[in-house]
């Protein structure tokens, strides 16, 4: 009796051990299955990454292109919104050009350039939340400045100059008359050229055509209000393309962080 009970409870000592061992098993299966799952995504995920982060130099050397862009308009512009102050200035003064106020007005006044950037890369990185996996804590700070704070002063420098270009347009019709201009002045040719040059050349139409162009408001204080917002305009033109030059060095340093960080030269 006492042999057949020892002889059961090896039995069920056996039975116990092999559930363990097929535990262990079944465990470390999963387990490892688990990992690799980990692994995988991983993988894939820096993968994506990756390409993400190609694609983000191309947008950034995108917004290189635009940013020098805008800024060689926007040079050209606050250039001539300076002989644009010259003749106000000689207006005020008695000495009124109204062929050359006209030209330089209607060459440069209210006008400026603003660049299109491509964010899309960087949005599509934070909506997925891959921007977690980028390797340095220096490129996350460096597209968060980029992208956030620099874009946003960027569009609050383009708002307040809307504003004021509107202001010079609203003054600019209440001083010149453009009845005298003739309507072969006003077809697309004459007026844009969506090309390269910002404007046609409005001077030498007005030269060819030998048109005496008069002023609405003469009055000095009229004068005086233009010069002042046509000025305004002008500083607010330089600012930006302070600002502009800023961002476009930045982007080019990220450019540059990218391509060491992840080895694309």
């Amino acid at each position: 009796m006492e042999n057949e009970n020892n002889s059961l409870t090896t039995s069920a000592k056996k039975k116990i051990s092999a559930y363990l061992i097929e535990f262990v098993l079944l465990f470390l299966a999963v387990f490892l299955g688990f990992v690799a799952e980990n692994i995988r995504e991983d993988i894939s995920d820096k993968k994506v990454v990756e390409e993400q982060m190609k694609a983000l130099v191309k947008d950034l050397k995108f917004d290189t292109t635009r940013l020098g862009r805008s800024l060689r308009i926007n040079t050209s512009f606050s250039e001539g919104l300076d002989s644009l102050r010259l003749y106000i200035r000689k207006a005020l003064n008695g000495d009124i050009e109204t062929n050359n106020l006209y030209y330089y007005y209607l060459k440069y006044g209210g006008a400026h350039s603003t660049p299109y950037l491509n964010g899309t890369t960087h949005t599509q990185l934070k909506e997925s939340g891959l921007i977690r996996l980028l390797k340095s804590e220096a490129l996350k700070d460096g597209l968060a400045d980029y992208y956030e704070r620099r874009q946003n002063g960027l569009r609050d420098r383009v708002e307040s100059l809307e504003i004021t270009g509107d202001i010079v347009t609203s003054l600019a019709t209440e001083i010149l008359s453009y009845k005298n201009l003739g309507e072969g002045f006003f077809t697309n040719d004459s007026v844009y050229n969506p090309v390269d040059k910002p404007r046609a050349n409005y001077l030498q139409t007005l030269r060819q055509n030998n048109l005496q162009l008069g002023l609405l408001d003469s009055s000095p204080i009229k004068l005086e209000k233009f010069y002042n917002y046509v000025s305004e305009f002008e500083l607010e033109i330089k600012d930006e393309n302070v600002y502009m030059k800023d961002m476009k060095g930045n982007a080019v340093s990220l450019i540059n962080l990218i391509n060491k960080e992840y080895h694309f030269q």
